[in-house]
């Protein structure tokens, strides 16, 4: 589950819950990562990579693109991987 505050103004946290995308009895220390992606589908920004060890944990949302360009109004992706299993919410940059 990836809990969005919309519309923001000031640098949102998204909350990730392992139990949504995942058996709640899977084990813990399963590979993931949040990626920002235009609807293009382009990359614009790896917002967390790593190890996903706990049942929830927030990763800070920064509206800025991989080279710290701030982000142009409109919508992105925030996908969600952990494993083989992904997440997929909207999300609009509003200035």
């Amino acid at each position: 589950m990836i809990r969005l505050p919309r519309p923001f103004c000031s640098p949102p946290k998204y909350s990730l819950t392992k139990a949504v995308i995942t058996d709640a009895g899977a084990a813990t220390g399963l590979p993931g990562e949040v990626t920002l992606l235009d609807l293009n589908g382009r990359v614009v920004r790896t917002l967390w990579q790593g190890t996903f060890d706990r049942l929830t944990f927030d990763v800070p949302f920064v509206a800025r693109d991989a080279q710290g360009r701030a982000l142009a109004p409109g919508v992105y992706l925030l996908v969600v991987r952990l494993a083989d299993q992904r997440a997929v919410s909207r999300v609009a940059v509003i200035r």
